[in-house]
């Protein structure tokens, strides 16, 4: 179906998942399952999960993911992976198995290695 502003929408009956392209090349798919994504002209993209967590895509490979616990996820471009507590804790996944933590009383990072602490 196409609308008098030129917003095509489509539903693939099979996957029951409706497509809207807007004229701005933003493109909006809502699942069966409740997900809904929204890709950008740029590459970028949003997705909302039925469970509440919210994630987004960026064209540079970045990735930020919010969960409904409060925990706030980042994959850099590099793949490392910070994930930071809604009580001030963080942790920090190198891509060679490294892992740092920082307690939320410190402004010192901690290396795990093997469940050892190495400050």
């Amino acid at each position: 179906m196409i609308l008098p502003d030129q917003t095509i929408i489509y539903h693939f009956k099979e996957q029951q998942t409706t497509q809207i392209t807007l004229q701005s090349g933003i493109e909006i798919y809502r699942f069966q399952n409740g997900q809904i994504e929204i890709h950008k002209a740029n590459q970028d993209k949003e997705i909302k999960f039925p469970d509440g967590t919210e994630r987004y895509i960026y064209s540079n490979g970045e990735q930020h993911s919010l969960f409904p616990d409060g925990v706030f996820q980042i994959i850099d471009q590099n793949n490392t992976k910070t994930l930071e507590y809604p009580n001030g804790y963080k942790e920090i996944y190198m891509p060679d198995g490294t892992v740092m933590k920082q307690k939320p009383e410190s402004d010192t990072y901690y290396l795990e290695n093997n469940n050892e602490e190495t400050y």
